[in-house]
C-alpha cells in the first residue's frame, strides 16, 4: 500500500492546528511540521500528533520553506496542507483510494478546495 506524508508550514497556529491535524491523523503515515518561529503553543500542539517538527528561519520565501518540508518527507505521496485547512472523512477515503489505485505514470492529483466562511466570530 502506498504511503502518505502530510507537510505543513506553520507559525502561531494554535487556534487552528489541532483541527487540521485531527482531520488527517488517520490518513497520514507521517506528519511533517515546519515551524517558522511560533511564539504560541503551536509546537506543543503539533507534538501531540508528530515528533517530526523542524524549525526553519523564515526568509519571506514560501517556496524555500515548502521545499524544506518536502526534504523531510519519506512517503510515496505527499499532501501539502495549511494549518487552517481540514479534510473530511469522505475526502480521506477518496485520497486513500486514489493513491492506492494510481497507475505508475500518475505523479499527482489536483483537488477541489472548498472555503467556508462564517459571519460570526468564534
Amino acid at each position: 500500500m502506498p504511503t502518505l506524508s502530510v507537510c505543513m508550514i506553520v507559525k502561531n497556529e494554535e487556534k487552528h492546528l489541532k483541527n487540521a491535524l485531527s482531520s488527517i491523523k488517520d490518513l497520514a503515515d507521517e506528519i511533517i511540521i515546519v515551524d517558522t518561529g511560533s511564539s504560541d503553543n503551536t509546537k506543543e500542539i503539533a507534538s501531540t500528533f508528530t515528533q517530526k517538527i523542524y524549525d526553519y528561519t523564515w526568509n519571506d520565501n514560501f517556496a524555500e520553506a515548502r521545499n524544506f518540508s518536502l526534504q523531510h518527507a519519506t512517503s510515496d505521496w505527499i499532501l501539502i496542507l495549511d494549518a487552517d485547512e481540514t479534510l473530511s472523512k469522505v475526502d480521506n477515503q477518496r485520497i486513500v483510494s486514489l493513491i492506492k489505485e494510481a497507475p505508475r505514470e500518475i505523479s499527482g492529483f489536483i483537488m477541489t478546495q472548498r472555503n467556508y466562511v462564517s459571519s460570526q466570530e468564534h
